[in-house]
């Protein structure tokens, strides 16, 4: 899989689901588990691992966290995508 699935589920909030095939991955099983706040992309994610398949899941905050002024950016006209524009993009195998 080439690019990521993409989901948008609320106006600022979008899932993102990534499964990837490493050639030259050297772990049986790997998993991580985390949640982020008040930086850019912020959400939650779940990655694992197995052999050398990867597959990712974030649910995560589309807008930018400006930290002087303590709170979300507002996206500029230019920079609101919509799911189609999104798939269309070009993503890389790895992460």
């Amino acid at each position: 899989m080439k690019k990521p699935i993409v989901f948008k589920v609320s106006e600022y909030k979008s899932i993102e689901l990534y499964l990837c095939r490493f050639l030259n991955y050297r772990s049986y099983f790997d998993i991580g588990l985390g949640w982020s706040r008040h930086t850019d992309h912020a959400g939650f994610y779940l990655y694992l691992s197995l052999f050398s398949f990867s597959l990712s899941f974030d649910l995560y905050d589309i807008r930018h966290w400006n930290m002087i002024l303590n709170h979300w950016e507002p996206l500029p006209e230019s920079e609101e995508k919509s799911e189609e524009e999104y798939k269309a993009e070009e993503w890389p195998i790895g992460i």
